[in-house]
């Protein structure tokens, strides 16, 4: 979304919502947010061990089965997607986000095992209509983990950001 937002504006969009993803995801002196012992120097050859698992809540049988049918979609494969992973955290979004005059919401997994928590807050802090939330409990997987209350935060955030695009058009 950050690719896109850099490359074509906000103009078209109401809001955004960040789903525990830091905006840089290598760790150095200006952004200690990002991925835990992702640095310069781990950098090469960090996406040939396995990612620890996202999530820290059990998830619900309904999504557990659906997984399981898909199992033969899901299978990650680490030497196809080591380049794309590496491209991803070679990015450093944090001057689009400056530039992003739209309300986002960064929400945070409390017990994220990729990266701290802090990333939203400190994030949202960048961005001229930035907001953050942390999910207590949750790990990467904030929205099949607790469903209910990440619905209700996202639906709040969506009201809001409605009601204000309305206003606004009602202005002209």
């Amino acid at each position: 979304m950050w690719a896109y937002i850099s490359q074509f504006g906000a103009e078209h969009l109401y809001g955004v919502i960040s789903i525990d993803q830091t905006p840089k995801m290598i760790n150095d002196e200006s952004w200690p947010y990002g991925m835990t012992g992702l640095n310069q120097e781990t950098r090469p050859a960090f996406f040939d061990a396995p990612l620890p698992k996202a999530n820290k809540k059990s998830l619900n049988m309904f999504l557990i089965g659906l997984l399981l049918r898909g199992r033969k979609y899901l299978n990650f494969d680490h030497k196809g997607t080591n380049p794309l992973l590496l491209d991803h955290a070679d990015a450093d979004w944090r001057e689009t986000i400056r530039k992003t005059d739209v309300p986002v919401l960064f929400v945070a997994g409390e017990e994220s095992p990729f990266w701290p928590k802090e990333h939203a807050s400190v994030s949202a802090a960048l961005c001229p209509k930035g907001e953050s939330a942390v999910m207590a409990g949750t790990g990467h997987a904030v929205n099949w983990e607790s469903p209910k209350e990440f619905n209700a935060i996202m639906l709040d955030f969506l009201s809001r950001v409605s009601k204000q695009e309305k206003s606004h058009h009602e202005g002209h």
